[in-house]
């Protein structure tokens, strides 16, 4: 079971977040608040450090717009730090200081820092990893050779955990971002997906996947099906024991927080999960989820 997450990283605005971040919206409209997004920013950091003793503030970029989306440079398990190469050219620039930063960071915690070689492209967001298996979905930001790459370091050299591969490029899931788009860990075989094309897709593979792999009928996940595909991301916290010390819910999501809630009940009675509930809409704006705006290992 995954233990209490020891340390975070999170990565401060760049103070041209507002003019270029990446994203699929026309915000033409209605574009993106920078003083609310600071705002809902300093509420997210307030948010992990309730959870995690040791928060690293990483410093901004102002030529690189999308650089709080710290989660997308880097892939973590146990003591291995993959600096990933991520799959738009504008963001490559994000990895140098995530890099210094994991380098520099003292021990006992010390990093085995491994940089992603050419030809491989990979963003974190298509990265889950849930304390059993990590899945690498295969999006437009993210290609084969990566998934290999992250197959190679954390399972055939270090044993860490099986990397399974799913090709998001599949009819139901091809307008989707990144795999945590659709699916989250609530806990190491409790997976929170959305209930829609994209959602039932992944879940599918993940199943089919896993129980190949372990030649079982069962993969021996549950799903919890949400409605509101943004709110399928969620942000974890361990408690060591199975349980959890709490969970990060996007806010204006009231029909999947009660499912989520629901479950957590039945799964984990009388555990006291906290559940911290952001309005973090300036982030949606830019494509972000939960997880993006944070690197966070145990």
């Amino acid at each position: 079971m995954t233990a209490p997450y020891a340390v975070a990283f999170v990565r401060d605005l760049s103070p041209k977040f507002s003019e270029a971040a990446l994203t699929s919206h026309d915000n033409s409209q209605s574009p993106i608040n920078m003083a609310l997004a600071h705002e809902q920013h300093e509420k997210y950091v307030e948010a992990v450090r309730k959870f995690v003793p040791n928060v690293n503030t990483v410093p901004a970029s102002e030529t690189l717009p999308d650089c709080c989306f710290i989660e997308d440079t880097c892939v973590i398990v146990s003591n291995i730090a993959v600096i990933t190469r991520p799959g738009h050219d504008a963001r490559r620039g994000e990895v140098e200081q995530v890099k210094k930063s994991l380098e520099s960071y003292p021990s006992p915690k010390k990093f085995l820092v491994l940089l992603m070689p050419e030809p491989c492209l990979l963003d974190g967001g298509d990265v889950l990893y849930t304390g059993m298996d990590m899945f690498v979905g295969l999006s437009k930001r993210t290609n084969q050779q990566g998934g290999e790459f992250l197959r190679r370091v954390f399972f055939e050299e270090s044993g860490l955990c099986p990397v399974h591969i799913i090709n998001l490029q599949n009819s139901a899931s091809a307008s989707t971002l990144h795999l945590k788009c659709v699916v989250s860990a609530l806990t190491d075989n409790v997976l929170i997906v959305s209930d829609d094309a994209p959602g039932q897709f992944v879940q599918s593979e993940m199943e089919r996947l896993v129980a190949e792999y372990h030649q079982k009928s069962e993969s021996g996940y549950s799903f919890v099906k949400v409605p509101d595909q943004v709110a399928s991301n969620i942000l974890r916290f361990p408690d060591g024991e199975g349980g959890l010390q709490g969970i990060v819910f996007q806010k204006g999501f009231p029909k999947s927080r009660a499912i989520v809630e629901d479950a957590i009940k039945t799964l984990m009675p009388g555990t006291g999960c906290e559940i911290v509930e952001l309005d973090m809409s300036q982030f949606i704006l830019a494509d972000g989820a939960l997880t993006c705006c944070s690197l966070i290992a145990v």
